[in-house]
């Protein structure tokens, strides 16, 4: 059974509900019947976004030179599929991989800086599931990666990236992160589980705005600074400074 047949079985629930509303048949049953056919469309749009379906055919090289920069930033939009973002990228590359189906790509210059974008464009059909391997270069240092990725699986090693700064927006997802060693981590998740795991050695504060989610710090690791809200690692200034929001999920801060 498709997704569209039954978003066509939703509509047709709603307006028979109202019909029998207005002729007096079931008086408020338009009403009653609104709030339940909202959750299940937005049931319907989840299992959308992470039923299992056939894997994009076709995949492409993705090559970005670097021209010399010293610095860099990476926005990245994924909204659904597999995705890997790694820090290996070859001698001579801003950003490498493998994408398969269908991508959008961004390259502004200037002043020896680059920016990089790179996304799935929106389609109305269902798509087939997107496998991504990106890579970064490791030699230059990265001011901003943000990445905001919709249902998927996600797994990124950023433990020898020089980043300032990581911004994370998950949406019912299943992320794994091995964390840089030094920078400001934001992450605000809605729904799935997360896992980030700070390199050892690593001088760390964790402050936690999740209200509705759930968040578990490995306690043998972190210290208690304030219940629930924050923890710490090591006796110094932090490093690596990692703030959580959002909610609808579960967060695990462990050791890598």
């Amino acid at each position: 059974m498709s997704p569209r047949f039954l978003l066509v079985v939703l509509v047709a629930l709603l307006i028979a509900a109202v019909l029998l509303d207005l002729t007096g048949v079931a008086p408020g049953a338009g009403v009653q019947a609104i709030p339940v056919l909202v959750l299940l469309a937005a049931g319907l749009l989840i299992w959308r976004a992470v039923w299992p379906r056939r894997k994009a055919e076709t995949a492409a090289d993705l090559h970005i030179s670097a021209a010399g920069e010293a610095r860099a930033r990476l926005g990245l939009r994924f909204r659904s599929g597999d995705l890997v973002l790694a820090t290996d990228a070859p001698s001579g590359a801003l950003v490498s991989g493998m994408l398969s189906g269908a991508f959008t790509q961004q390259v502004r210059r200037s002043g020896g800086a680059a920016a990089v974008r790179l996304g799935q464009p929106f389609a109305l059909a269902t798509p087939a599931r997107a496998d991504w391997r990106i890579a970064l270069s490791p030699a230059i240092t990265w001011e901003q990666v943000r990445l905001a990725v919709g249902a998927s699986n996600v797994r990124l090693d950023l433990a020898v990236l020089p980043l300032e700064s990581l911004f994370i927006d998950a949406v019912s997802t299943a992320l794994e992160a091995v964390l840089p060693r030094a920078g400001e981590v934001s992450l605000h998740i809605a729904g799935g589980r997360c896992v980030l795991r700070v390199p050892p050695g690593v001088d760390a504060e964790i402050v936690s705005d999740i209200r509705l989610g759930e968040v578990h710090v490995d306690g043998a690791r972190f210290c208690v600074a304030e219940a629930g809200r924050r923890w710490s690692a090591g006796e110094g200034s932090p490093a690596l400074r990692v703030r959580l929001a959002g909610g609808m999920g579960r967060v695990e801060v462990l050791l890598a």
